[in-house]
């Protein structure tokens, strides 16, 4: 059976960590599998994407199966998720003057309250390339909030010299999975499990 006890070597010090045996546990030895929490404290995660990102729905779902409480925003709590279609199906040739109207049609106003509310509550945001403007955007504030932050990239995505500021950059899934199931991933925070679910109501 593994244990996280010291392997010792000459003069004292410890043969895994090079430390000194009379400090512990070693921390270059992993505990004994049944020593191992079966899964991770849940921790709450806003996955930062594109619509048009056709792997969000399963970064989602993994995450989740790994026990993470995550936010979905294309299926937000009770809700459909935003969309500026539903607004007009023309969009994508509007002015900017139609542009900075539609932010207050009532359909925008509720899609960044949910929105907004779900980053107030998350304590992890996960950004899934590709992606536009304004998953950025979120990622940006989460940094500013001090909130842990993870970029999942792929082989072919263009360098970006800002997300030196990110906490992780993963390349791939898994990656992001075995980062946020370290130990010293960020605990769950203090605000009340329910909030998320108060501020999307209604």
């Amino acid at each position: 059976m593994t244990t996280t006890a010291h392997t010792p070597g000459g003069n004292g010090i410890c043969g895994a960590c090079h430390r000194p045996v009379s400090t512990g546990p070693c921390p270059e030895v992993s505990p004994a599998p049944d020593e191992r929490p079966l899964t991770p404290p849940a921790r709450r995660i806003y996955v930062a994407s594109s619509w048009r990102n056709p792997d969000q729905p399963k970064v989602v779902d993994l995450l989740r199966a790994r026990g993470f409480e995550v936010y979905d925003f294309r299926n937000p709590p009770g809700q459909a998720g935003f969309s500026w279609s539903e607004i007009d199906p023309w969009w994508q040739s509007w002015t900017a003057e139609e542009y900075i109207a539609a932010l207050e049609h009532p359909l925008a106003v509720a899609g960044y309250a949910s929105d907004f509310a779900a980053m107030q509550w998350a304590d992890t945001f996960v950004l899934v390339l590709p992606c536009g403007r304004s998953a950025h955007v979120e990622l940006g504030w989460a940094v500013g909030a001090g909130k842990r932050t993870v970029i999942i990239t792929r082989d072919g995505e263009e360098p970006e010299l800002m997300a030196k500021m990110v906490d992780h950059i993963a390349v791939g899934l898994d990656d992001a999975l075995d980062y946020l199931s370290r130990p010293d991933a960020p605990a769950p925070s203090d605000e009340d499990p329910e909030a998320l679910a108060r501020a999307t109501a209604g």
